[in-house]
């Protein structure tokens, strides 16, 4: 399971993209349909790994305070009254 394709294109050539809000069973007794499996376009990216991390999904668990904290520009995006102001939607 990842969130890119690129972590997993070295070890099979097709993939099954999860919808937003679809949930899923992993399983070893059931297969996914032939018909669901996407081909997977191989790109020329090289995922580099910080030493001591064995897989990308762990680099991804461990980036995610820093990614939150980015995403709200460090509370700076919080305003009186508990809400939140997002930049780009005003009207």
């Amino acid at each position: 399971m990842a969130s890119d394709t690129t972590v997993f294109q070295d070890y099979t050539k097709q993939y099954y993209n999860i919808d937003d809000k679809e949930i899923i069973r992993i399983s070893l007794d059931d297969q996914v349909s032939k018909s669901k499996l996407l081909p997977l376009k191989e790109e020329k990216i090289q995922v580099k790994k910080p030493p001591g991390i064995a897989h990308y999904y762990v680099m991804e668990m461990l980036d995610q305070p820093s990614a939150i904290c980015k995403a709200l520009n460090y509370g700076a995006r919080f305003k009186d009254g508990g809400l939140v102001k997002l930049g780009g939607l005003e009207s």
